[in-house]
């Protein structure tokens, strides 16, 4: 399963659109609300493969997610998918352990097969 966090509709539209030309057959589940991310998978039993979470979001944004996130779900490999081309945005990113990549949006073809290949993704 892909985790989509971002509360852009269109945006994880797209996203999931990319990812599915790219060849993953895995389930993608859409969530426009970092909260309701963050309890489905506290709350979920299901693999999670892959994380792609937004930074800039209203309520909880991606930082606030990450810090909830990491103490007790490190095992789910997150990508951060963002419009920030902020070198702070990055070298923040590299202190959460479950962060693995942090991608410049647009999401595309060829990087969604990378992320496809790396984490194993079906």
């Amino acid at each position: 399963m892909i985790i989509l966090v971002d509360d852009d509709s269109i945006q994880n539209h797209l996203n999931e659109r990319i990812l599915q030309i790219a060849g993953i057959l895995s389930e993608i589940k859409i969530f426009e609300d970092a909260e309701a991310a963050l309890s489905f998978i506290q709350n979920t039993e299901e693999v999670i493969n892959l994380v792609l979470l937004d930074l800039n979001m209203p309520g909880m944004n991606g930082w606030d997610f990450l810090d909830q996130y990491e103490p007790t779900h490190p095992i789910f490999p997150v990508c951060i998918l963002t419009s920030s081309i902020s070198r702070n945005d990055f070298e923040k990113s590299e202190e959460y352990n479950s962060v693995s990549r942090f991608i410049s949006k647009p999401l595309t073809v060829d990087m969604a097969k990378k992320l496809k290949e790396e984490f194993q993704i079906k």
